[in-house]
């Protein structure tokens, strides 16, 4: 049995993104609400994303995480092509620690209040497993 006090769902998902080629050039970060500072639209496509909650009582997995991603680009459009590239690379997600993905919610372009950068904002359930 997982001891969940240690088991870092986060990283899971990270190591999977990085992995997948559709996100080959795109920035990502977990357990954030925005970039680290000095990040810039204007320099590349990311996505920052962190746990918002989830379930832990599905026997095939660790958990069932809910997780918050703001997909960003230079503009709107590219911030909303950052979340089709996340959903490809997600849609079909199987690897070894990853059982299954689903969208929970549409992309909603949004703007950075402080920032004025676009991003979608999208989540996604993730099945976490540790094999």
């Amino acid at each position: 049995m997982t001891d969940l006090a240690t088991f870092d769902e986060q990283t899971v998902v990270v190591d999977f993104l990085e992995a997948q080629a559709v996100l080959s050039g795109v920035s990502i970060y977990a357990g954030e609400d925005e970039p680290p500072a000095g990040y810039k639209p204007a320099n590349g496509a990311a996505i920052v994303f962190r746990t918002r909650g989830g379930e832990d009582d599905d026997v095939r997995a660790v958990m069932t995480a809910s997780i918050q991603c703001k997909c960003y680009g230079a503009t709107p459009a590219l911030a909303m092509g950052t979340a089709h590239k996340l959903h490809a690379a997600l849609v079909d997600a199987k690897s070894s620690k990853i059982l299954a993905a689903e969208r929970e919610t549409m992309p909603m372009p949004l703007r950075e209040p402080e920032t004025d950068w676009p991003y979608a904002l999208v989540f996604y359930s993730v099945m976490v497993i540790d094999q």
